[in-house]
């Protein structure tokens, strides 16, 4: 069961694409989304993607 209401607003331009998760995976996921206030599973994973693609831009610090 998906634990996010579903938003019915589109924002810009997208393509869908099909992603097969495990269920454990999935489950992290709205572990993260749902008390960060994401609007749907999808959000989740477009801004979970969106922090790991920024986050590999950030130099690394060597000590």
């Amino acid at each position: 069961m998906n634990p996010y209401t579903q938003n019915a607003v589109e924002r810009g331009a997208r393509s869908r694409i099909v992603v097969d998760l495990a269920d454990e995976l999935i489950a992290e996921v709205d572990a993260w989304g749902v008390p960060a206030g994401m609007r749907s599973r999808a959000d989740a994973i477009r801004n979970l993607l969106r922090k790991g693609l920024d986050g590999e831009q950030q130099p690394t610090t060597q000590k």
